[in-house]
């Protein structure tokens, strides 16, 4: 639904030619054409594509009106799987009707000791689990470990619900086989290649799935492709470092099974501190100390009435990013507003929460 949405709104800026279109017109367009959406989700996917350069904001007679960039190259159709880059490659099982062409991976900005532990866990031949809080950049960090040792990376999660011959592959016309993701990367090992097989949300994996990975995750460092009868053994002429992701703990997900669990080396990735959530927004184009310390006063400050039971839910990195997106065309004001209020705000108790805390942080406000 989110691909189809993103798709939409760029038809609607596309037939606005060189002049481009402003929020409002956008909104009252995107309604009158394709149903009601709130002004919100709007305003957040124009700032997703703003931030992965497919549109710009200009100012024209003291009006922000947003245009699509000349390159709109970025965008294309693609088929079930894609491979792209060298230095930062990539396959996702998924199949929006469109995509980014995948650019250079974002830093991860975190602890260092967090980083390191989870190089050396997978230099060390064991599977990596990062668990911790959502939108904390787990597979930001994998994604950077991938680009940094310049492996290709394979990727699906878990929560699509996915089955065994999605991953393994499947017959077309009783006489092509498709290979798999999980087969495309452990094929790539076994050519001697280096590569990363990354498991998204695995805590929210398909029984029937987890099994099937055992095998793989254990001494054996095998795949049965049962279609054909092919078992793929990885022979140590190139290396696949598998790391898994789980928000471990986090409504909607499930616990993940001891047999599963066992065979992987957990790594939890602590809440940055407040010098590293600094240069997280400041690299981000928040440039005020002053708004840095203000964001970062109510992400903590959400946090903690989360933790004492006032709050369901609470802003983690994701959403100082997604923060800093807003901020590059709407004020302090309305990015609080977006980001704090309308996102976290379920009930008139957590309206008085949220509320509380932005006016004993922001004056006024």
């Amino acid at each position: 639904m989110k691909g189809r949405i993103h798709k939409k709104i760029i038809e609607i800026i596309s037939n606005s030619g060189r002049n481009g279109i402003t929020e409002s017109e956008l909104v009252a367009q995107f309604r009158e054409q394709f149903g009601n959406i709130s002004k919100r989700d709007i305003v957040i996917r124009v700032g997703k594509l703003l931030y992965d350069g497919v549109v710009e904001i200009e100012e024209v007679d003291h009006t922000k009106v947003i245009k699509l960039r000349g390159n709109t190259e970025k965008l294309e159709n693609f088929t079930e799987t894609e491979r792209v880059g060298k230095s930062n490659q990539i396959v996702h099982v998924t199949t929006p009707s469109y995509h980014y062409k995948v650019q250079d991976v974002e830093e991860y900005i975190g602890e260092a000791e967090d980083i390191e532990d989870a190089k050396q866990i997978l230099q060390a031949g064991e599977n990596l689990l990062l668990s911790g809080d959502r939108g904390i950049g787990k597979s930001l960090l994998a994604a950077n470990i991938a680009k940094e040792w310049n492996i290709p990376r394979y990727s699906f999660n878990c929560s699509h619900g996915l089955n065994e011959s999605d991953l393994v592959g499947y017959y077309i016309n009783f006489s092509t086989f498709v290979d798999g993701i999980i087969t495309q990367a452990v094929k790539t090992a076994c050519n001697g290649e280096d590569a990363m097989l990354v498991i998204e949300e695995i805590n929210a994996i398909n029984p029937g799935v987890s099994l099937m990975l055992h095998s793989l995750l254990d001494f054996q460092r095998q795949l049965e492709i049962k279609p054909t009868g092919e078992v793929l053994h990885l022979n140590g002429t190139g290396k696949l470092y598998i790391v898994a992701t789980a928000n471990i703990g986090y409504e909607g997900l499930f616990t993940l099974n001891r047999a599963l669990h066992s065979r992987f080396i957990e790594k939890k990735l602590r809440f940055p501190s407040d010098s590293i959530l600094s240069k997280i927004l400041k690299k981000n184009g928040i440039e005020s100390a002053h708004e840095r310390n203000t964001i970062i006063g109510i992400v903590k400050a959400m946090k903690q009435s989360y933790e004492k039971g006032e709050l369901d839910d609470y802003p983690t990195i994701r959403e100082m990013k997604q923060y800093s997106v807003i901020r590059r065309f709407k004020d302090v004001r309305d990015a609080i507003q977006l980001i704090f209020f309308d996102k976290f705000v379920k009930s008139k108790v957590s309206e008085d929460v949220v509320k509380n805390i932005v006016k004993s942080i922001v004056p006024g406000f």
